[in-house]
Order: C-alpha cells, then sequence, then structure tokens
C-alpha cells in the first residue's frame, strides 16, 4: 500500500493555527487601531492600553489561542509605531500574558465585577512597572497626569472591550466550533 501524499491526506480541521493566526491579525490590527488614537487630540499623550485588555481577555479565556510569540510581537509593533523604548511594552505584555493564564481557572468562573478589579489591579502595577522603568531610563519623573490619564482611561474602557470580545468570541466559538 502506497502512503498518501500531502495533498491527498484529509485536512486536518482540528487545528488551532488558522484560528491562531486569526487572532494574532486582530491582535496587531488593535494595535494599529491604538496607535491611531493618539492622533485624537483627547488621546493625544495618552492612548488607552486597548491591547492590554484584549491579552488579558483572550489569556484568561482561551490561553492557547494567543500564543506569547504573538503577544511579543504585539509589543514590539506597539513600540516600533509609538517610538517608545525597545521592551517595556512587550515586558509588560508578555507579564500579564503569563499572570493571566496562570489565574485563567479562577477568572473563569468569576463575576464580571471580580474580573474588571484583577484588570484594574493588573493596570495599576503595568502603570508602576512602566513608571519604575521610566525613572530608571531617564532619571526624570514622567507626566503623572498623562500616566493617570492612561490608567483611568484603560479601566474605563475595559467593559465595552470585554463586551465586544465576549460577543467576537461567542460567535467565533459557533462559526469555528473551537471549546474553551
Amino acid at each position: 500500500m502506497m502512503s498518501k501524499g500531502p495533498l491527498e491526506r484529509p485536512a486536518d480541521l482540528q487545528s488551532p493555527l488558522p484560528v491562531q493566526f486569526l487572532i494574532a491579525v486582530a491582535g496587531m490590527l488593535l494595535v494599529l487601531f491604538e496607535a491611531s488614537l493618539s492622533q485624537w487630540a483627547v488621546f493625544y499623550t495618552s492612548v488607552p492600553f486597548i491591547s492590554l485588555a484584549f491579552i488579558f481577555y483572550l489569556r484568561m479565556v482561551f490561553p492557547r489561542m494567543l500564543p506569547l510569540a504573538v503577544v511579543f510581537l504585539m509589543g514590539i509593533l506597539s513600540e516600533v509605531i509609538s517610538f517608545d523604548p525597545l521592551g517595556v511594552k512587550t515586558t509588560v505584555m508578555l507579564l500579564v500574558a503569563v499572570i493571566t493564564s496562570s489565574r485563567s481557572q479562577l477568572l473563569t468562573h468569576s463575576d464580571f465585577l471580580e474580573i474588571w478589579a484583577s484588570f484594574s489591579t493588573m493596570c495599576l502595577l503595568v502603570s508602576a512597572f512602566r513608571f519604575v522603568l521610566y525613572l530608571g531610563f531617564f532619571f526624570n519623573v514622567p507626566n503623572l497626569a498623562a500616566l493617570a490619564n492612561q490608567t483611568g482611561m484603560t479601566i474605563l474602557l475595559f467593559p465595552i472591550v470585554y463586551v465586544i470580545l465576549v460577543s467576537f468570541s461567542n460567535s467565533a466559538q459557533r462559526l469555528f466550533g473551537f471549546q474553551r
């Protein structure tokens, strides 16, 4: 009996790779959208960190669908586009992804207020981490109003981002048939 070639074998429809690729593209587009928000006068100095909510939600609900390599690429793209010091946002995004995936079992069975409180705590820790790194890099205190505005806007926009991501993930589950 002859072995079948790659074109004669049936397709593997249960592979998570196509969904991971779509999520990676969505993450990159979200980083580009986040960068475009800086052109608005209201967000000029403090763009909300929407990609952090994206990473938090996906690593909480579908930890295997958002690999750390994609999170790394999202961070690098965000830093290159916004002319931030290389490594700061990337490190923050990777830390949030790892911490969230380690707490995903606890968070998936929580109500929304606990999830929001967890995200808010994570956002405050991210801001403190970025503040300390900024002090270490430049030996100068950054604009605290802009940092507080960015953190506050990110926390306030989380429910909207959460509802959008829940609706997209419910539609994707029906469309692609994958489970948590």
